[in-house]
């Protein structure tokens, strides 16, 4: 069976709904290494602890055997013994805390990597939605589509762009920025990019024409996100269609 867009958002917004799923979600998305990872931080800060409390101990005990030593010489060999006992016990554990954080630092940026597929991936789902969306309101609305929807590296990522014909004859471009969740920052953020003459120089340069209108897309849009788009003139799209027309 297939999981799509919407079962993805439900699966969202039952999370969000049951606090108490996301403990065992974590369970069955990370590692038992992973998960264990505090009880063993505990577990190590308390032997060391434990460690250094003892150190301090013997210390004491080394410092009133040597007051003493005039009639206890005998007794502190044993007692340097021990101390030489508890500073190798405390070397190993100090080693043992070195390879944990070596281990710790591993693991962070196997996590890292992780989450940010996991990102690119949620990414890519939203471009290829956004597309989809823009192709079919532009076919709805009597457009032809000239090319293939592409990306276009200007300023970072445009994530949709694709070149139509009006029905006038009329040759024009179409670019999508498109985000997993919406917010009317978002849109606002993309207006201030479109007005400015260098980022329209680099348009330019990548071979897009004037006219350009300009949509976002939203698998999932907040609140004031659609007052914000007729505002700024940019078109809203979303899962299920076109919401704002662009200017």
């Amino acid at each position: 069976m297939t999981f799509g867009a919407e079962d993805f958002h439900e699966l969202i917004r039952l999370l969000q709904q049951h606090p108490e799923w996301q403990d065992e979600l974590r369970r069955y998305v990370l590692s038992r290494e992973l998960l264990a990872l505090p009880a063993e931080v505990r577990d190590l800060r308390a032997e060391m602890e434990r460690s250094f409390s003892e150190l301090a101990r013997r210390m004491a005990e080394l410092a009133e055997v040597t007051r003493a030593h005039a009639t206890r010489l005998d007794t502190i060999d044993a007692r340097l013994d021990r101390l030489a006992a508890s500073v190798a016990e405390l070397t190993e554990i100090t080693r043992a805390q070195a390879a944990w954080l070596a281990r710790l630092d591993r693991d962070g940026r196997a996590t890292r990597q992780h989450l940010g597929a996991l990102s690119a991936l949620v990414g890519a789902g939203a471009e290829v939605d956004a597309a989809r969306v823009l192709l079919e309101t532009l076919r709805a609305r009597g457009y032809e589509i000239l090319g293939h929807p592409q990306s276009l590296s200007v300023d970072g990522e445009i994530d949709v762009a694709v070149a139509v014909r009006d029905a006038s004859g009329r040759e024009l471009w179409m670019l999508v920025e498109a985000k997993a969740r919406l917010r009317a920052s978002d849109i606002r953020q993309w207006a201030r990019k479109l007005r400015r003459a260098d980022f329209q120089a680099r348009l330019r340069a990548a071979g897009v024409r004037e006219p350009v209108k300009a949509y976002a897309f939203g698998r999932m849009i907040y609140q004031d996100t659609d007052r914000a788009a007729r505002e700024h003139g940019i078109g809203l799209l979303t899962p299920f269609g076109e919401v704002v027309e662009p200017a």
